[in-house]
């Protein structure tokens, strides 16, 4: 079952009202720099740790696969 609207009709005819005051904005906040730079090196040591997990994984292949090439060749 779908429901078509007439080609005239708009959900928004009427403007919309603003409630608060149109006056200068709020002052902006000061942020501390600290979480950032926490969050970046955390962020970093989490990519170096897969990364070398990766590494890990690919060199643990190889070697295990060494045997078997090198009695097959």
């Amino acid at each position: 079952m779908t429901a078509t609207l007439p080609a005239g009709a708009s959900l928004q005819e009427t403007p919309i009202e603003r409630l608060g005051s149109t006056g200068s904005p709020p002052p902006g906040r000061r942020f501390s720099r600290w979480p950032d730079v926490i969050f970046s090196g955390l962020a970093h040591g989490a990519a170096w740790i897969t990364l070398a997990l990766l590494a890990g994984i690919i060199l643990s292949l190889v070697i295990g696969a060494m045997p078997r090439s090198a009695s097959t060749a």
